[in-house]
């Protein structure tokens, strides 16, 4: 309802918004006025299944007024608070239009026609508690009781801008299903249109909302805030993150607002992007440069420049997580990559698949040096039964204790022996470390996370080749010693010596062929020829 410059905005007969901008006293006086409005009376000339918009105008004279508010429509002459009221003396110049209010709330019907996501009854949820505006924990109603995060489509100080950032949400988070590192969907929420004048059989259901996986790890800018992050893998975020990203980049989305409040930690401390709507509003200190000036109502960035942003705003959260960190080992590396993102021109800035690569290599060798670290101290306290030694002092202690061991009588492995034999494990160790990897560094530029098995297939392809190595070892040490590869002996078929060196006629009257000993080159084997594997010389075999 708009009188002058106020507006009230009523839902069937109910005020649901206000808002002015004149003077408190006008402001009050009009109060008074419209609290004598007998709305029941317009219920006919409401909309159905929207919200209606009844707007007040003073006309400057009679003249103009084009659907004049009835008199009977007043309740009174005189104000609620007993004084006057300049509204009621000129209410033979007030016009009355009803029309569909155009800033209300745009629910979206709901069609089932995708087996995927599931729906619920928002009836079917209960909040928990509001983490922000836009999101609120709740609980779903079932056997499970799980919590999950319920982002509405109504919220305070909504746009109608705000349904098209949740749909456009919804759609990427569809086709990132099963992705890690991203937010992952669990179901629409749905109602009956809460704008519904009338039940029906066939009521058509709207979405409200949705529900996402719960990560209750908390934001990672409050980790960085609250120094949280040591007995978390933090290590793995630039490059948890960065594959996330490219998950993004790989489907033609892009995030446009990457910083640490739009990341969020699960239970493992698992880096995982929130908000991936990619039209939801940016942040001024987070857009790359060439992108602020012309950030507006209307501003509109092609894909390659959206891309070339989120990596701007990566780099950024390299720098923003090595400084929380501060001076640990590995993170100065980390640091130099987040700045040289930084300062580099659009057009130089280095792609993405090429950063992940350089973190996860900085992230694997350190990997590996800990694990040997760790190692090595294990190995020292289990053998020498200590449960509180250093790795420098069990490592000064194994050479040296040989000597008391020789006195004692006990055997002795030299410490050349033993440097050996860790020296291989550690190779072994590296060998298996590095497989989990092979894919990535067979397929250098591709995002791994888009083939299937990718990490599955590096590992069995490194161990056919480990097995064929082995085999191989194997067939050129032992194949020497076989009967087989002999200069002066072969292993001849027991039909070739009988057909060669034992003729029918030779065989002794009243003697039984199959059990009489054979001679080979004059010698008696003491065999019958059922059990005969002779050998003799090539020479035999060419006469």
């Amino acid at each position: 309802m708009m009188i002058g410059n106020g507006l009230e905005i009523l839902s069937h007969t109910r005020v649901t918004k206000v808002s002015y901008s004149t003077p408190a006293p006008q402001r009050e006086e009009f109060q008074s006025f419209v609290q004598l409005i007998e709305f029941e009376k317009l219920k006919d000339q409401l909309l159905d299944d929207t919200v209606t918009a009844i707007e007040l105008r003073l006309e400057s004279s009679e003249a103009e007024v084009s659907n004049i508010l009835p008199r009977d429509f007043l309740l009174g002459t005189t104000a609620p608070d007993g004084h006057t009221n300049r509204y009621l003396d000129h209410a033979c110049r007030i016009s009355i239009i009803i029309h569909e209010d155009s800033s209300r709330i745009l629910y979206p019907p709901y069609t089932d026609d995708d087996s995927w996501p599931p729906k619920i009854l928002l009836s079917e949820i209960q909040t928990q508690d509001h983490i922000t505006s836009s999101a609120i924990l709740v609980q779903v109603l079932d056997n499970t009781r799980a919590s999950y995060i319920y982002k509405p489509i109504e919220r305070p100080f909504y746009e109608q801008s705000d349904t098209t950032v949740i749909l456009q949400e919804l759609e990427n988070l569809k086709q990132c299903r099963g992705r890690p590192y991203i937010a992952q969907l669990f179901a629409v929420i749905v109602s009956t249109n809460p704008f519904q004048t009338r039940t029906c059989a066939n009521n058509q259901q709207v979405i409200r909302g949705f529900l996402l996986e719960y990560y209750s790890g908390g934001t990672l800018e409050r980790c960085l805030q609250e120094k949280s992050w040591t007995d978390l893998p933090w290590r793995q975020w630039p490059v948890q993150i960065g594959h996330g990203l490219q998950t993004l980049h790989c489907r033609g989305i892009t995030h446009m607002d990457l910083k640490p409040s739009n990341i969020v930690l699960d239970d493992h401390g698992i880096a995982v992007i929130i908000d991936i709507s990619g039209i939801g509003g940016v942040t001024w200190n987070w857009l790359a440069p060439e992108l602020r000036e012309r950030v507006g109502a209307d501003a509109h960035f092609t894909f390659e420049e959206g891309r070339g942003g989120d990596i701007w705003a990566y780099g950024k959260l390299l720098v923003e997580i090595a400084k929380s960190v501060g001076r640990i080992e590995g993170v100065q590396r980390m640091f130099d990559i987040g700045t040289d993102i930084i300062n580099q021109s659009p057009q130089s800035r280095t792609s993405l698949p090429e950063l992940i690569w350089s973190l996860q290599s900085e992230e694997q060798e350190h990997f590996l040096v800990e694990k040997r670290r760790r190692w090595k101290t294990e190995q020292g306290r289990l053998k020498y039964g200590l449960s509180s030694r250093t790795s420098h002092q069990i490592n000064s202690v194994s050479c040296s204790s040989s000597l008391a061991k020789q006195a004692a009588g006990s055997p002795v492995v030299s410490c050349e022996r033993k440097k050996s034999r860790r020296t291989i494990i550690s190779a072994l160790r590296a060998l298996s470390l590095t497989t989990h990897a092979a894919g990535e560094a067979l397929f250098f530029g591709i995002d791994s996370l888009e083939i299937s098995f990718l990490r599955e297939a590096g590992v069995i392809f490194a161990l056919y080749a480990v097995g064929t190595i082995i085999f191989a070892y194997l067939a050129l040490s032992q194949i020497e010693d076989t009967m087989y590869f002999k200069e002066d002996h072969v292993v001849v078929p027991l039909e070739v010596i009988e057909s060669k060196l034992m003729p029918q006629d030779n065989v002794i009257e009243g003697s039984d062929p199959i059990s009489s000993p054979i001679e080979v080159d004059g010698v008696n084997t003491g065999r019958s020829k059922a059990g005969v594997s002779g050998q003799v010389s090539p020479a035999k075999l060419e006469n």
